[in-house]
């Protein structure tokens, strides 16, 4: 079981990283490795997993009707969500301590950002810093690729200031907590020099839902010393680092923060399609044709576009399945867990990069961690439950 496991992880590491433009093979063999293993592999479906199922089924019947894509995307849409939720519940170990269930999903986030932050520090030491071009040659095509696509994939790694903050503690090396640090720095250079303003935000957002999180679990002295921490911090961040557009580091933010058009205010100029999309369910509620106003720049709506109003239902029941999870997550920890921890941040940063994305259509590997992630998330949470049973028959409770 284990040598399988270890065999799951590195095709999902490999996918990951999508090496020379490939990735998708790994992700077909991962399918292979589950329907070899179908006896054990269907212990892990359950119900979330059922109606996973069901939203790719409809999705990828809708995008048959796309013409001029080949029929082998019925079969990715339909299929591969479901094979990566059932790799999350499997790569999830009972019997490994907290610390070495953190470090699967963190490496997985490591390689799944390596293409990114590869090809924009090759561009930044060819071309320098300070450029209004954000669009960078990608490692493995060498094609020139748009900021956005190059920014997704790191958007586990901007979760990492939210994860230390609930369990720097926890990690006792010292070495993984620099190498964090360095990710997360590497990271955000990476980011504003491609001008991403949804990632900044992701950073924000992990920091709010750690401070959250660590809130509920101690107690009053602790949330004291841990609110004046966080506000000498942002005093000594907003007295040494310039926010302003028009320094040479935040180049790539000239003029878009204030445009009419595309400011943040509109969320770049999405707002406009989201109202469209809401026009267009009840005028068109079997899904409309990309030319009519392009990518409506949000995974709900896209998938109305595409996949009818069906499509759009179930994968509202869906997330609402996720947000209850993410409750009983956040609820179910009396003490800091930095598994339960990391799950909420990581889930929260997808989630809002979903609303501002064309996802399926173009973060469609990044779609795909998401339900690894969901399927460790839904393991994890068996796992705690059944500790807490067993702890109370224990102690006679």
């Amino acid at each position: 079981m284990i040598k399988q496991n270890a065999s799951f992880l590195l095709l999902t590491l490999l996918y990951a990283v999508d090496p020379f433009n490939i990735g998708f093979v790994f992700g077909y063999l991962l399918l292979v490795l589950i329907i070899l293993d179908f006896k054990n592999s269907k212990k892990y479906l359950d119900n979330f997993s059922l109606l996973l199922l069901v939203f790719s089924a409809i999705y990828s019947v809708f995008y048959a009707f796309n013409p001029g894509l080949g029929s082998q995307f019925i079969l990715i849409y339909l299929l591969i969500p479901i094979t990566f939720y059932i790799v999350g519940k499997r790569l999830y170990n009972d019997s490994s301590k907290s610390i070495q269930k953190f470090k699967i999903l963190f490496l997985i986030g490591i390689f799944l950002s390596i293409p990114s932050i590869t090809s924009v520090w090759i561009d930044i030491f060819k071309v320098g810093y300070v450029t209004l071009n954000r669009n960078v040659p990608n490692i493995w095509t060498n094609r020139i690729e748009n900021a956005t696509n190059m920014a997704g994939p790191m958007v586990m790694n901007m979760g990492i200031l939210g994860i230390l903050l609930i369990g720097y503690k926890k990690i006792s090396k010292k070495f993984l907590l620099l190498g964090m640090f360095v990710l997360f720095f590497l990271s955000l250079a990476c980011i504003i020099r491609l001008g991403s303003r949804t990632h900044i935000a992701l950073a924000l957002f992990a920091i709010v839902v750690g401070v959250l999180y660590r809130f509920k679990k101690q107690n009053f002295k602790q949330n004291i010393g841990m609110f004046i921490l966080l506000f000498i911090l942002i005093n000594l961040g907003f007295s040494y680092v310039s926010l302003s557009s028009d320094s040479d580091i935040l180049s790539s933010y000239a003029g878009r923060m204030e445009s009419k058009t595309h400011g943040a205010n509109t969320a770049g100029g999405r707002t406009e399609r989201w109202v469209k999309s809401l026009e267009y369910m009840f005028k068109e509620p079997l899904g409309w044709d990309l030319n009519e106003f392009g990518f409506a720049h949000n995974l709900w709506f896209d998938t109305l576009r595409v996949g009818g109003l069906l499509a759009f239902i179930f994968l509202l029941i869906l997330t609402i399945r996720i947000l209850s999870k993410m409750y009983t997550l956040y609820q179910i920890d009396k003490k800091i867990n930095i598994v339960s921890g990391q799950l909420l941040i990581y889930i929260v940063c997808f989630l809002l990069l979903f609303f501002v994305e064309p996802i399926l259509e173009g973060y469609f590997t990044t779609f795909t961690i998401f339900c690894l992630i969901l399927g460790y998330m839904n393991k994890h949470l068996e796992f705690l439950k059944n500790s807490s049973k067993t702890t109370q028959e224990n102690t006679g409770i």
